[in-house]
């Protein structure tokens, strides 16, 4: 279902300031974006990373140890609701690393809940 317009606007500003944070070199400015829990999982499932700090080092070492070229969004897509929302960015970015560059093009997918609880159920007797 497609994203209420508050919604979706709330879920575009994030990632605005997500995408120019790691892009123009300052990852540390995604800290109040991202949950303490977040989870980055790599293509294949081959890899995941947990929690923000790891994350936002992830991006600083991929910084230090290369030069973006290019990074153009082809598509982005909100969909969800008033407490849920799944972002989708179609990607292509070229970066220089060891004197060769390379080309990096994609999905990536963002979710985020707002105002989840979870306790426990006691049983009925």
């Amino acid at each position: 279902m497609p994203a209420p317009s508050d919604t979706e606007i709330a879920v575009q500003r994030v990632l605005d300031r997500i995408q120019t944070a790691w892009r123009e070199g300052r990852p540390e400015e995604m800290m109040p974006l991202l949950s303490p829990d977040i989870t980055f999982v790599f293509p294949g499932f081959s890899m995941r990373l947990s929690g923000r700090e790891r994350l936002i080092e992830s991006y600083r070492d991929f910084l230090a140890g290369s030069r973006l070229r290019s990074y153009r969004e082809e598509r982005r897509s909100i969909e969800g609701g008033q407490s849920a929302a799944l972002a989708e960015i179609a990607f292509d970015m070229i970066y220089a690393r060891a004197g060769s560059e390379w080309r990096s093009h994609g999905l990536a997918f963002w979710r985020t809940m707002q105002e989840l609880t979870e306790e426990p159920v006691s049983k009925a007797s």
